[in-house]
């Protein structure tokens, strides 16, 4: 198998660590991130030179061939972003939630063609978590 391209759209905290986890995968390289802040874009350019690096997320969509991108910005922005990675036949990972509204959803799958989407909520894996959905399934 080859190795996956992976992108991540904004290097906060959870863009920070989806960006790491993709570079330790054996089946995955991060090649590209997207940040509009100056002073953290100016620091993953000193720190990870061999990363290329964007202040335009739509530019990074042009210029690279993703096979993956993590959106891991404000919800806002989530469906605009979304739905460019999935015009550029990138499969997508992003925070949850996935839009705004069930309408902006909504338009967010009438534009997925072949390609998949993941909204991410690692909280589900937490044994509390788990235990309140065990409760939910008993009679």
């Amino acid at each position: 198998m080859s190795e996956l391209r992976v992108g991540v759209v904004g290097q906060g905290k959870m863009g920070l660590l989806h960006s790491g986890i993709f570079n330790q995968l054996e089946s995955s390289t991060l090649v590209a991130v997207a940040e509009r802040d100056r002073l953290t874009s100016n620091l993953l350019k000193a720190y990870l030179p061999h990363i290329r690096v964007y202040r335009d997320y739509e530019e990074m969509f042009k210029s690279e061939e993703l096979d993956i991108a993590a959106i891991t910005t404000p919800v806002f922005l989530h469906k605009p972003m979304v739905e460019t990675a999935l015009g550029h036949d990138c499969h997508v990972f992003v925070e949850k939630p996935l839009a705004l509204s069930g309408d902006e959803c909504r338009s967010v799958l009438r534009t997925g063609g072949s390609v998949k989407t993941q909204v991410g909520y690692n909280r589900r894996f937490l044994e509390t978590f788990r235990m309140a959905k065990r409760f939910k399934r008993s009679p």
